[in-house]
């Protein structure tokens, strides 16, 4: 019988066997658990594009791990959309987001949140710039 670790369904591990045996070999899913990735949040009020990270020079974004809520006290709820500037289209758009996913953009390229109306949205994203 399947279980139930962090979100995942895996095969009952062998006896004795550590944590380890319940992770697949999947490098996306071994992105997810694994450390090194920074942290960032930020809160955006404005209509548009608002830059939230830009790497360092000669450095792309990898991005994990992203949460965009609208507050939920405010009487508006602007549609949240993410993306990398420039690109040609939104890698989420809604009114609320918290999703895992591994992105990555071009070397010296931005990650933007647009609002289609101003608003309160907290943003946390999970990054690597590699």
């Amino acid at each position: 019988m399947a279980t139930v670790v962090s979100g995942f369904l895996r095969d009952p591990p062998a006896v004795n066997s550590s944590l380890g045996a319940l992770v697949t070999s999947d490098p996306s899913t071994q992105a997810r658990f694994e450390g090194g990735k920074l942290a960032k949040t930020a809160q955006v009020t404005v209509v548009g594009d608002t830059t939230v990270h830009t790497p360092a020079a000669g450095k792309a974004l990898a991005l994990y791990w992203v949460s965009a809520i609208n507050d939920p006290d405010a009487s508006v709820s602007p549609l949240i959309s993410i993306g990398f500037a420039g690109a040609a289209t939104y890698l989420y758009s809604a009114y609320a987001i918290a999703h895992f996913e591994v992105f990555e953009g071009v070397t010296d390229q931005s990650l933007i949140v647009n609002l289609d109306q101003a608003g309160a949205v907290a943003i946390t994203l999970h990054y690597r710039e590699i």
